[in-house]
């Protein structure tokens, strides 16, 4: 008998899966499920990702194909060379890695921006509270032209 009529013990969960899923498979056509050896391949039709699934203890479980893996080990690969480069900047930064906070300079520095930032904004409400004291409320303001 050909070996695709066998059906194995986890096709009909297979089966089962397939068509509890269908309204959603059937709007989006994302996955493509084709049989092989002693289990199936799933193609993502979207991302092209290819996972191989197998029935394991009764559970259905997926493991991505050789060439996703190897792409996905060159990202974690970069991401780890950045995470080093950020790590050896912090530890050149004035007074080490545990320095979280800003220095004396940058705060008095800070502190000065918004000292003078405050005493500019008090000095329009000053001007707007003399402009304002001689008016009756609700009529405009004098024309200055």
């Amino acid at each position: 008998m050909n070996q695709f009529f066998r059906i194995k013990p986890f096709y009909p969960a297979c089966l089962a899966l397939l068509l509890a899923g269908a309204p959603a498979a059937a709007q989006e056509n994302r996955f493509v499920i084709e049989p092989s050896g002693d289990g199936f391949v799933r193609l993502d039709s979207h991302t092209g990702e290819i996972s191989v699934c197998s029935d394991v203890e009764g559970q259905i479980v997926c493991r991505m194909a050789a060439d996703e893996r190897r792409a996905l080990e060159e990202e974690i690969d970069l991401l780890e060379e950045r995470i080093a480069v950020l790590e050896q900047t912090l530890a050149e930064r004035p007074g080490g890695p545990e320095s979280r906070f800003p220095t004396d300079e940058e705060i008095d520095r800070t502190f000065g921006v918004m000292e003078k930032l405050m005493r500019r904004f008090l000095g329009v409400m000053e001007d707007i509270e003399k402009d304002n004291s001689g008016r009756i409320p609700g009529t405009d303001a004098p024309d200055r032209t």
